[in-house]
């Protein structure tokens, strides 16, 4: 088979850019590591992964233990795919590199396809790459222990399949983004935002008059569809979590949104009555919105000036050229993508909460990374006959090759700089962290708490680390919790007591590491309680005690 120039060229530059992401990942890496060369994690979410990847993969039980399995809530997907790490690794932990290696060198490879897609220039393409892999989240979200690096995977794929289909048939929304996103969902329902922000795109798009352009009522129906699919893929979740949470409460349903921090409840339309359930819903959509804005913004502008220059140029340029051209009529999903994402997330806000909204932001990274690029690659273009009326000794191809290498160059350095800083900043919370979890480790062996049971707000490393027994305050892995939260989501310390207490053995220690009023009463210190240092309250807040003889 004889292979043209241009397809070397393709080939080549995948394999440079994965040897350039490798050998970042080498160098991150180490700050992973405690001083003892110890693989660790700095968010109690990772922990949470491996433990039921880990229970997963030795009993075939969706749990923290044999004897426990858990509702699928959240990162299911991710722990499946841990679990499934096993066959060549022993340790979940390298697993868990491996795949947010892999998925990542996935990621770079769609965002090569999307970048060729927009602009098929060469030097784009190395661009975004570039920009790509030296951003600070890539590598860190790779080596994370969250599930960031599958999605950045599936959302990145569903865009391109979308504008792919829009580019050839002039309809967007196929059935594969549709599938992209129903496993996103399997993460967090959360993702399902992102299929509303393909499916505003191309009804905004349909609104435009321009020749073989869809009508407004086929988009609609496209996308009406799409959201059955994604329904049909969750429906396994759905049917899962109805028999766990109906087996707890002996037939009693249970909504699936209804869990502690959540702004409201699934059930405050019955409990709050009409007009109050509204009046709350819009004040929780309005705090939403500047969530989600918020970090939209911090995303976009908080990489340092340069980026965010190159980020407005390429963005006006793409709405211009969106606007005035109908073959790029595609390019208005760059537009609308940075505010659209925000916006339906707010929506949902009240009834998701915040805490998929990090992972969620980061997942659109690399969409907005190509805008940053294309700034940076047509910005010459656009002063081009300027600059050769002003300065005609220079060629049109010196003026570009200078401005691209001066342009490069900056990005590179900003990122660069950025990627120092994180990872430094990322070693100091680590060593903080692990220096907090071995007071509490040697709290738990002094006062042989071993087989005691833990109220507690993280309890991923405990179980990882001492296989403890918890009742996990944010719900996911003690469900029983629900019935103790009032209609707006919050706990009701007498209800969160007699769940507590119904539990055997009963909780006789409590360790908090978030200190402040979200839990209630559980720091009202009952008489069974007594704090081992008070003053400063130490991270974490650690209080033992005996189980009263009744409720």
């Amino acid at each position: 088979m004889n292979l043209t120039r241009w397809q070397v060229q393709r080939v080549a530059s995948w394999v440079g850019a994965m040897l350039v992401l490798l050998l970042l990942a080498i160098m991150v890496l180490p700050s992973h590591r405690t001083a003892t060369g110890e693989r660790e994690f700095l968010a109690d979410e990772a922990y949470r992964n491996l433990v039921v990847a880990q229970t997963l993969r030795q009993s075939s039980t969706y749990g923290i233990h044999a004897d426990h399995p858990i509702p699928m809530f959240n990162d299911t997907l991710w722990r499946g795919l841990l679990a499934a790490s096993h066959w060549l690794f022993d340790d979940l932990r390298v697993g868990v590199n491996a795949w947010g290696l892999v998925l990542t060198i996935i990621t770079l490879s769609l965002l090569m396809r999307l970048s060729r897609l927009v602009f098929p220039f060469p030097l784009f393409v190395y661009f975004v790459v570039g920009l790509f892999i030296l951003r600070p989240g890539t590598i860190a979200g790779a080596l994370s222990g969250l599930a960031t690096p599958l999605a950045l995977c599936l959302v990145t794929a569903a865009v391109v399949f979308h504008l792919e289909r829009l580019a050839v048939t002039g309809r967007g929304l196929p059935v594969r983004s549709a599938v992209c996103i129903g496993l996103a969902a399997w993460l967090r329902l959360e993702w399902i935002v992102v299929w509303l922000a393909l499916w505003l795109h191309v009804f905004i798009v349909a609104w435009i008059p321009a020749p073989q352009q869809p009508r407004a009522g086929a988009s609609f129906f496209r996308g009406l569809n799409g959201l059955l699919l994604i329904a049909l893929l969750l429906l396994p979740l759905f049917a899962y979590n109805a028999s766990h949470l109906q087996s707890i409460w002996a037939g009693q349903w249970i909504p699936w949104l209804r869990l502690p921090g959540i702004p409201m409840a699934a059930d405050a339309w019955a409990t709050l009555g009409a007009a109050t359930a509204l009046a709350e819903t819009v004040t929780h959509i309005q705090a939403g919105w500047r969530l989600g804005f918020a970090a939209m913004g911090n995303l976009l502008f908080g990489q340092g000036l340069f980026v965010a220059l190159f980020f407005t140029i390429g963005y006006v340029l793409l709405l211009i050229q969106g606007i005035r051209s109908r073959e790029d009529r595609g390019h208005l999903f760059f537009v609308l993508w940075p505010w659209s994402v925000p916006f339906f997330f707010g929506l949902l806000y009240p009834y998701v909460g915040v805490d998929g909204l990090e992972v969620l932001i980061q997942s659109v990274a690399p969409v907005l990374t190509l805008v940053v690029a294309f700034g940076a690659v047509r910005m010459p273009f656009v002063f081009a006959s300027s600059f050769s009326k002003r300065w005609p000794a220079y060629t049109s191809d010196q003026m570009f090759r200078y401005w691209w290498t001066g342009a490069g160059a900056i990005l590179v350095l900003a990122l660069m700089v950025g990627q120092w800083q994180q990872t430094r900043g990322y070693r100091a919370a680590l060593n903080t962290r692990m220096d907090e979890r071995q007071t509490l480790t040697q709290a738990i062996e002094e006062n042989g708490l071993m087989r005691d049971r833990f109220v507690t707000d993280e309890p991923g490393w405990l179980v990882w680390r001492h296989r403890a027994r918890v009742m996990d305050l944010q719900g996911e892995w003690t469900p029983q919790l629900i019935e103790a939260l009032d209609a707006t989501g919050a706990f009701e310390p007498d209800a969160l007591e007699r769940v507590a207490f119904r539990m055997q053995p009963p909780p006789t220690a409590v360790v908090l590491w978030r200190l402040g009023p979200e839990w209630g009463g559980i720091l009202q210190e009952p008489e069974w309680l007594t704090h081992l240092d008070t003053d400063p309250l130490p991270r974490p807040l650690i209080a033992i005690g005996e189980p009263p003889s009744e409720l």
